[in-house]
Order: structure tokens, then C-alpha cells, then sequence
């Protein structure tokens, strides 16, 4: 069944291929009048700049207010929205004992001895 499918859909893109290029072939464009939309000599003017070491040194432009918030807080709050929606699945590991001893006992017998040591 997948081998006839890629079969209609290679024949279908085909007869596309075939479709648009006899249509397209057909199509003819005017001959445009060319404008003179740049009366000068674009290579002309860089040259005589070269030549004439001529300084284009520009103003700094005055600060404009465009955005009236702060882009970088915005940003921040959307990542971290974005960030608390993604779920992670972790599978779950064989259990380790990498600890020999018993935490708990040992934390309450530290602050047994650091109550008796602040009397």
C-alpha cells in the first residue's frame, strides 16, 4: 500500500511539473521602458569620494523613544512562562545505595551534640 502511494504521489507531482511548465511557457512579458531613476553615475560618485579622502563623518542622532516599555523584562517574564509549561520526564533509575549510613540519625544526633555544646 506505501509503495502505491509513492507511486500516485511521484505521478501526481509529475503531471503538476508538466501542467505548470506548459502554462507558464505561454506567458509573456512586455519589454519595460527603462527609467533613468538615478541621474548620476553611481561608480563615479564612490571614485571621487576616494580619490578626495573626503571625511563622511555623521551626527549622532538623537534618542528616540520608540518603545515605551522594557523589552528585556518582557522577554524574561515570556521565557519564564515559557519555561514552567515544559514538562520533563525523567525515567526512573535502579536504586543505589550510596549511602551506608542513616541521614536522618545522623543529622539529629549532630543537633543533639551542637544543643548540648551551645549550653
Amino acid at each position: 500500500m506505501k509503495t502505491l502511494n509513492k507511486y500516485f504521489t511521484l505521478i501526481a507531482l509529475a503531471l503538476f511539473m508538466i501542467t505548470t511548465s506548459a502554462i507558464a511557457s505561454g506567458v509573456e512579458f512586455e519589454d519595460e521602458c527603462y527609467i533613468n531613476d538615478i541621474p548620476f553615475n553611481t561608480a563615479e560618485v564612490y571614485n571621487q569620494i576616494m580619490l578626495n579622502n573626503i571625511d563622511l563623518a555623521f551626527e549622532e542622532e538623537a534618542y528616540v523613544n520608540d518603545i515605551p516599555f522594557n523589552t528585556e523584562v518582557i522577554s524574561k517574564k515570556i521565557m519564564f512562562e515559557e519555561a514552567m509549561v515544559v514538562v520533563f520526564e525523567i525515567e526512573e533509575e535502579d536504586y543505589i545505595n550510596d549511602i551506608p549510613f542513616d541521614t536522618h540519625a545522623l543529622s539529629q544526633k549532630i543537633q543533639l551534640q551542637a544543643s548540648i555544646c551551645a549550653k
